[in-house]
């Protein structure tokens, strides 16, 4: 009797949590997460930097200091904050994907089966298509353009199309009509950022002004109804993208106080090729702690160049030679007195620092063949 109440019992009893008919292999290995392949698109916050956003995103620190420091120019590594960037993990490896300027990406990856890291600079493999844009200008022009676009160097990238020939913080007109082409880029279905400006109208004085986009070896260049063939200095750089302008005063973002700023300053890359505007002797080169890695020329007509700020210089320019234009004659970086890779370039007129931007060509001396004058 007692062992049929017993069997009536274990029959009707509810079945106990976490039991399972299958036994469990004991020594399974699980997947951690450096094991998972995946995809995912960031976006970099303000204050980020190189270091701590490769950490953040799975680097081991040793790696990560490491990979800075074998590499100067990451150093100061520049990080736009809002921009987008790609984090993959595929076979063991992290690849951390910074998208720059050019069609290029900057690609910082990590094995976790044999723990080397490395670096390098390849086309970004982003698909392009094209946004036109159509206003009026209600208040200022940059926020007119933000209307429409909300990534804040858009309207900056609009105004150096224009910027060789004419101030528009002084000429530009209420209710003046302007339109723009522009790249955004996409990995897959994701838009990343938006590219370059390929051709822009603005109405200046009652008429429509035209800017296009050439495209050259290293570089592109903006060309329109005006002629700058005359101008006597090709330009110092492949691209013109203005960071800060020529200014009586101007707050120094090392210095902490207003200055004079006495050229113009080239936002570009580390490590870019830097050339001479124009035939000349070079008549100073070193270091010093504000223009960090500097060089001047001496050129006809009572013009001096100067640039700073370089990575280096070029190893076969010395004091007292005579330069063609066109020479390279250091690369950029961010030596001295500066917060992010650029070039510092001034020029002085008998003695005196002018504006930079109206003696330049919108091309540097190698692409000079294939710029027409529209």
């Amino acid at each position: 009797m007692f062992n049929k109440i017993l069997l009536l019992f274990i029959l009707c009893s509810p079945p106990i949590v976490g039991y399972s008919s299958t036994p469990i292999k004991k020594n399974q290995p699980k997947k951690s997460t450096s094991q998972l392949d995946l995809i995912r698109h960031e976006t970099v916050n303000s204050g980020d930097h190189l270091y701590g956003l490769l950490k953040k995103q799975g680097f081991p620190s040793a790696a990560a200091n490491r990979l800075i420091a074998n590499k100067p120019h990451l150093k100061k590594f520049s990080l736009s904050p809002g921009h987008k960037y790609t984090v993959v993990k595929k076979n063991e490896v992290l690849k951390v994907n910074l998208y720059g300027d050019l069609g290029k990406k900057h690609v910082f990856w990590y094995s976790y089966l044999t723990q080397k890291f490395g670096y390098k600079n390849i086309n970004d493999g982003l698909t392009v298509k094209k946004q036109t844009i159509y206003g009026k200008v209600k208040g200022s022009l940059f926020g007119s353009i933000g209307k429409y676009i909300k990534d804040p160097l858009v309207p900056y990238k609009f105004r150096d199309t224009f910027l060789l020939h004419y101030n528009l913080k002084k000429i530009v007109q209420p209710n003046a009509k302007f339109s723009f082409t522009i790249e955004r880029k996409y990995h897959g279905q994701k838009f990343i950022k938006y590219g370059l400006i390929l051709n822009s109208s603005l109405e200046i004085n009652g008429q429509m002004v035209h800017r296009t986009l050439i495209r050259h070896d290293q570089g592109y260049s903006y060309v329109g109804q005006k002629d700058n063939k005359t101008r006597p200095f090709y330009s110092p750089v492949d691209y013109m993208h203005f960071a800060s302008l020529y200014q009586k005063r101007r707050f120094h973002p090392v210095r902490k106080r207003y200055m004079a700023h006495k050229g113009v300053d080239f936002a570009l890359p580390s490590g870019k090729p830097i050339y001479a505007v124009s035939a000349g002797k070079v008549i100073k080169k070193g270091y010093s702690r504000g223009a960090g890695n500097y060089l001047s020329i001496r050129h006809s007509g009572g013009l001096i160049s100067y640039y700073n700020h370089l990575s280096k210089h070029s190893s076969k320019i010395k004091k007292g030679q005579w330069v063609r234009p066109g020479k390279i004659i250091g690369w950029n970086g961010c030596t001295g007195s500066c917060t992010k890779p650029h070039l510092h370039f001034a020029v002085k007129k008998n003695g005196r620092f002018v504006n930079p931007v109206q003696y330049l060509k919108s091309y540097p001396f190698h692409a000079k063949k294939g710029i027409k004058v529209l």
